[in-house]
């Protein structure tokens, strides 16, 4: 089952590179890098297609993103896989690594053993720590779950939202507003008009 999410990702990564056109900018199709000092295209350059990389850097990336630490100083529409996921603006699409930090919105799938997002997440978080600073719109999956505004569902050991609307399942799960209770281990819901 695992090798066919695998697929289906990679299939609609390529979709996308496709689909998107290519701008008559500085977009280039392909970037390699060893590190930001040493990589194909400057930093600054926007990738419409593949950019992988031991440590590298660019600007947009439509399309994949493949490396160990991956650093994205604009917007990621596709996927971006590797030990370290660094994106400081919006991301259509997956992220998917050890380390996933993100300073603007997600609407997609965030995955991996820490995910960290400054913006909104639209969608699905999964692992081991999932913290979100804006709202959430969706599922999501871990040990320890923390979000502001929390709408869907939030599964883990910890749970915990600053208001629900919706259903939070774990042994420890907080609201912090106290809005309609503050705490009830198990199940607690919230389905607030």
């Amino acid at each position: 089952m695992k090798s066919t999410l695998v697929t289906r990702l990679i299939l609609c990564s390529v979709l996308i590179m496709l689909a998107v056109p290519v701008a008559a900018s500085a977009d280039e199709y392909f970037q390699a890098a060893l590190t930001p000092q040493i990589q194909i295209h400057p930093p600054t350059t926007d990738i419409t297609g593949l950019a992988i990389g031991v440590v590298g850097r660019n600007h947009d990336v439509t399309g994949v993103n493949l490396g160990i630490v991956n650093y994205i100083d604009g917007d990621l529409q596709g996927a971006q896989w590797g030990v370290v996921n660094i994106t400081k603006g919006e991301i259509l699409g997956l992220q998917d690594g050890i380390i996933n930090m993100n300073e603007g919105n997600v609407i997609g799938w965030q995955e991996g053993f820490v995910n960290k997002n400054d913006g909104d997440m639209t969608g699905l978080q999964t692992g081991f720590v999932n913290l979100t600073e804006g709202d959430t719109l969706g599922v999501v999956f871990g040990f320890v779950n923390k979000t502001s505004a929390m709408k869907g569902v939030e599964i883990g050991f910890v749970n915990t939202c600053d208001s629900l609307h919706g259903i939070q399942l774990g042994l420890i799960n907080l609201i912090q507003s106290g809005v309609p209770r503050s705490f009830l281990p198990i199940v607690n819901f919230a389905f607030p008009e």
